[in-house]
């Protein structure tokens, strides 16, 4: 999915698309974020150097900090060098994930569930009877990692959930 990202092309309305659908499955699956935490999270909710999110006023209205794996980290930061870019918002309460449809604002939640649609079908992701998951399978997903071992055996490793790409 990683890689359908980086193959999205950018437009016109959304120039930072692939960077951030990209963002977008990192932190849905390594942090197990809800989908209208991802969507609500500011500039000020960040802290790259710590690599932290802080999730605000969540589920029954309770706040926490979220702590990221190195690899997420390593991709929040790499977000934020596009994101910060003129002409771009860099307001501590613009949305972490934006786009410009007329003006700058952050994106909505069939924006989000669109442009994630579109990753599972181009890497050809989807259930026994053909349906694409839904976002927030990523949540159900995050903490149960399966790695395959060399002797071709399953084995579940919850202390590896946050890594990318493996």
């Amino acid at each position: 999915m990683l890689a359908a990202a980086d193959r999205l092309a950018p437009t016109s309305t959304s120039p930072l698309r692939p960077a951030v659908m990209r963002l977008a499955v990192v932190l849905l699956y390594t942090a197990g974020l809800r989908r209208g935490e991802l969507l609500h999270l500011t500039l000020a909710d960040v802290d790259p150097r710590h690599g932290t999110l802080h999730i605000r006023a969540s589920k029954f209205h309770k706040s926490r900090i979220v702590p990221l794996s190195p690899d997420a980290a390593r991709e929040l930061r790499s977000y934020l060098r596009k994101r910060l870019r003129p002409p771009l918002s860099r307001s501590a309460d613009s949305p972490l994930l934006c786009n410009s449809k007329g003006r700058m604002r952050g994106y909505t939640g069939t924006g989000l569930r669109q442009g994630i649609q579109a990753l599972f079908r181009a890497a050809n992701i989807c259930g026994t009877d053909g349906r694409t998951p839904r976002v927030h399978d990523f949540r159900h997903n995050s903490g149960n990692w399966i790695i395959p071992a060399t002797d071709g055996q399953r084995r579940h490793f919850p202390e590896n959930r946050g890594g990318v790409g493996t």
